[in-house]
């Protein structure tokens, strides 16, 4: 009878549900931590590629811990009343949205007391009577809309990509975009800075 195979990670025993990278194979649960939620393939990884994005995928996880949410707009921004922190997901929707090759990256987490600003950004600039649809030609159009949050430190600013394509400012598309950004930008502005904008 042949030797069950064990996963390379952990040393689990594995049955028959294994998943191969380029020279072996990992379990299930180390396989989750390793594509990143199921989200990337780990087939042409090498033992060294899959160690990495486990190592980055747990301490992520660790770091997290501490973090619970309160309130959320979407799955753009995360607010914990407790610790007083503003959690950016960065989940791989929003990275590709943002032109990110990788799609992934760490949630990032600002600190209340490091905002000092928070606002609308478009491509070409408009006003927030413009984006609500006055006093704007039918065909207008931008080619991004984002929510930049602006800190004292270590990063001075940090960008939630909501639009990267050209979209007609009176269409639905934008309307519900920008309402998403506006929630994002009266959250960050209540408890962060203490005024509506």
């Amino acid at each position: 009878m042949r030797e069950k195979a064990t996963c390379d990670i952990c040393g689990k025993k594995l049955g028959f549900r294994k998943f191969k990278y380029s020279t072996g194979v990992i379990c299930k649960d180390c396989y989750k931590l390793a594509s990143e939620s199921y989200t990337t393939t780990i087939a042409e990884k090498t033992f060294d590629e899959v160690m990495a994005a486990y190592d980055r995928r747990k301490s992520q996880l660790e770091s997290d811990v501490n973090f619970l949410p309160t309130k959320r707009v979407a799955n753009y921004l995360q607010i914990d009343e407790r610790r007083e922190l503003i959690c950016l997901p960065n989940n791989r929707l929003i990275g590709l949205i943002a032109g990110d090759k990788e799609g992934l990256s760490a949630p990032e987490y600002i600190k209340w007391a490091d905002v000092y600003a928070c606002s609308i950004v478009t491509t070409p600039r408009l006003t927030q009577s413009q984006m609500r649809g006055e006093g704007i030609a039918k065909g207008t159009t931008i080619s991004s809309l984002s929510v930049e949050i602006k800190t004292r430190r270590p990063k001075a600013s940090h960008v939630i990509c909501f639009l990267k394509n050209k979209t007609r400012v009176k269409s639905f598309a934008f309307r519900h975009t920008f309402d998403l950004a506006k929630r994002c930008v009266d959250m960050v502005n209540q408890y962060c800075i203490g005024k509506e904008s």
